[in-house]
């Protein structure tokens, strides 16, 4: 039986603070309707409205902080490897390269 198990973590720190769209404050949403229309607003603050003031402190959400801009984005990815190498009968005996 050859196999092998490997576990790879990586933490990057990004140079922008723009890697999930939030960064700065919110847009005015009757300037962005009316340049940039409806689905512009709904995507600019996607929240359901459902927590009153909870993404829109200042009513309209216009100028509220919406992300830090001296805080960068980063991102972590875990990596868990099992691996295991069957053998078949026919080629046990293998021949190795002899440099």
């Amino acid at each position: 039986m050859v196999g092998g198990v490997g576990v790879e973590y990586l933490f990057r720190k990004t140079f922008t603070d723009y890697i999930d769209g939030v960064s700065g404050t919110y847009y005015d949403k009757a300037k962005l309707l009316q340049y940039k229309g409806p689905t512009a607003v709904a995507l600019a603050d996607p929240s359901l409205g459902i927590i009153p003031n909870a993404t829109s402190p200042n009513g309209d959400g216009s100028g509220a902080q919406r992300g830090d801009r001296k805080d960068k984005d980063s991102y972590f990815t875990l990596q868990v490897k099992i691996g295991y190498v069957l053998k078949s009968k026919k080629h046990r005996h293998t021949t190795k390269a002899k440099f």
